[in-house]
């Protein structure tokens, strides 16, 4: 009922690997109003339901979502929002979702962009944005949207890593068969050739965490252990296989001649989206652990965009 954007989490997360095999910054720009679905959808309503449409009517439209609970960049007060975040890949925005506080504060207008030279995912485009704007939809709901929602960007962000560090893998076995070295060529040497498998293997490993919490969030359960853990994995990976894609090359991967530097780049860009690797183990040690009942208090809150 949202004219095709409402794709199953598996298929959305192969189409975004094998779209980041390409240019991880292109699945983001190719994605119109992208993650800003996952809460509209989720915490729902017709409101919601109705702003979902008539974006999804314009192809060019973009969203992001922002999760901002412990920085506290934006002040929400009197139905307006008021702060600044540093960077967003988009050039400008037609909706803003800002997950602050349990709640998804909905922004389509009021928003002022200013261009910054990106590091990675160019092709998105890079802004630091100022907002000062009534709130067009104030959605709550119970924790199971937020633990949803919070799941959806995490595999959205994985399926990205997953495929910039197959795209780095492929890259560095081909040149390592063709580089040759004391007689063959290096990937026949037992040093690299364990080290290719190992990467190999870790990206496996991360895929398949990636289609487990797929699977956990088209189930009734919490989705919220899963997604971590595939998070915590395509983080591990992306930017493990980023360095050693630039190492396998030697000198050749530095230069921008070869593709590894910038999915090196691209790796840590998309590591720190939605709070990154300490979002995720936050949320995965809450999901494991009952730690504030334990413990008496509450594990530090966390953000990112």
């Amino acid at each position: 009922d949202v004219g095709g954007a409402g794709l199953s989490p598996l298929a959305k997360a192969l189409v975004l690997e094998a779209l980041a095999r390409g240019d991880a910054a292109s699945a983001i720009a190719l994605d119109g109003i992208g993650p800003a679905l996952y809460p509209l959808m989720e915490f729902g309503g017709p409101e919601a339901r109705a702003l979902v449409k008539k974006l999804l009517a314009n192809p060019a439209a973009r969203g992001w979502v922002i999760v901002d609970n412990e920085e506290n960049h934006f002040e929400i007060s009197e139905g307006r929002v008021r702060g600044e975040w540093p960077w967003l890949p988009a050039e400008s925005l037609d909706v803003l979702v800002i997950i602050k506080d349990g709640a998804a504060f909905v922004i389509t207008e009021g928003m002022s962009f200013e261009h910054t030279k990106p590091a990675a995912l160019h092709a998105a485009g890079a802004s630091g944005m100022r907002v000062d704007a009534p709130v067009a939809l104030a959605l709550r709901a119970d924790n199971k949207a937020l633990a949803r929602t919070l799941a959806r960007l995490r595999v959205y962000a994985s399926g990205l890593l997953v495929g910039i560090a197959g795209a780095s893998l492929d890259y560095a076995i081909s040149y390592t068969q063709e580089r040759v070295a004391f007689g063959r060529p290096i990937a026949h040497h037992q040093g690299l050739a364990f080290l290719i498998a190992e990467l190999a293997h870790r990206i496996d490993g991360a895929r398949l965490a990636l289609w487990r919490a797929c699977w956990a969030l088209q189930q009734e359960g919490d989705p919220t252990e899963a997604a971590a853990a595939a998070h915590l994995e395509a983080i591990d990976i992306g930017l493990e296989m980023g360095e050693q894609g630039v190492q396998l090359l030697g000198g050749h991967g530095y230069v921008t001649d070869h593709p590894v530097e910038k999915w090196m780049r691209e790796g840590r860009t998309l590591s720190l989206l939605w709070g990154g690797r300490n979002g995720a183990l936050d949320a995965a040690t809450a999901q494991l652990f009952d730690v504030s009942a334990r413990v008496g208090f509450s594990l530090p809150r966390w953000g990112g965009a």
